[in-house]
């Protein structure tokens, strides 16, 4: 297992929706979200997001399918650019180990192509030690029955 900071830091872990939900604010869950991150904000702890996680954020919020408003190629990257400079921010590199995981647990729990990329976010979260994850689609990583599931509905 990775060990990336001192275990005395509370470490957390977000889903892509997170984010969504964060920066689009004709989201249902916009207000409690930010209402989260602020709490979180006043307790110092470090939030973690995969790569993969932002590359799915840039895809989404850029959606003109799906928001009525969605985001220009370059205000996405511009947040992820304040993300990744942000001190409490960390954003997780998926390794092979992860990738193993990911594999294991995609034949394990005979995961579908849909189920990818939560697949390898959980299992980078995982062989981090991350065991708090907040997310709107709690059912989607359930299945792994590692972590302590945060709704954000």
């Amino acid at each position: 297992m990775n060990d990336i900071i001192s275990n005395k830091t509370h470490r957390i872990a977000i889903d892509t929706n997170f984010l969504v939900d964060l920066d689009i604010t004709v989201s249902p869950r916009h207000e409690k979200v930010l209402s989260i991150l602020n709490d979180l904000g006043k307790s110092k702890s470090e939030i973690y997001v995969t790569a993969d996680a932002l590359l799915e954020y840039v895809h989404v919020v850029t959606d003109a399918k799906r928001f009525p408003n969605p985001f220009s190629l370059k205000m996405a990257l511009e947040r992820i650019s304040y993300i990744n400079n942000h001190p409490h921010f960390t954003i997780l590199h998926s390794d092979q180990d992860d990738f193993e995981i990911c594999m294991q647990w995609i034949q394990k729990y005979n995961l579908g192509r849909k189920r990818l990329t939560d697949t390898m976010m959980a299992a980078t979260y995982f062989n981090n030690g991350i065991t708090e994850l907040w997310t709107a689609n709690a059912k989607d990583f359930e299945i792994f029955d590692c972590f302590d599931i945060k709704s954000t509905v």
